[in-house]
């Protein structure tokens, strides 16, 4: 996909703060972190906040439009607790990079859970919580998706 690794730390010490989608924007509001880098990810605006200084994802946010949501049924993954580490050439663009912009955004509503990306996850996957109810997919050091659960719609 790219020449990006996303790396894992096992950690009780995710970022806390609330998940919310309001007027087509997902917004995660936390006292951690200030917006330093972006990594575009979807059809819409969604983007993943690196902090600049340690290369750590901190944050998830941006539009995406609720029409284009695919109803389904989900099986949230299993996952860990934990911090999320990009390492690669992405940091020395100031502007941010998009890292895919293909994927679809599924939504169950009966569970409140929404998947940005490959909604199927195997045994090869590694699925960690990085942020309170945000939930990335990695298999083979690349992102393969973004989960959410427990959304407030304002």
């Amino acid at each position: 996909m790219n020449n990006y690794k996303f790396i894992i730390k096992e950690s009780p010490k995710y970022i806390d703060g609330e998940i919310f989608y309001k007027n087509n924007e997902f917004i995660f509001e936390s006292k951690d972190g200030n917006g330093e880098f972006s990594l575009m990810i979807g059809k819409g605006y969604c983007e993943l906040s690196i902090a600049k200084f340690n290369s750590r994802i901190y944050s998830f946010g941006g539009v995406n439009f609720k029409e284009n949501w695919i109803n389904t049924n989900l099986k949230f993954p299993n996952s860990i607790k934990g911090e999320i580490y990009v390492d690669g050439d992405i940091l020395n663009n100031n502007d941010g990079i998009w890292y895919t912009e293909n994927w679809n955004t599924y939504y169950d509503e009966k569970n409140n859970f929404i998947c940005i990306g490959d909604s199927r996850v195997n045994t090869n996957s590694k699925a960690v919580e990085f942020c309170k109810n945000i939930v990335a997919v990695i298999e083979k050091d690349e992102l393969k998706a973004i989960w959410i659960k427990n959304i407030k719609f304002k």
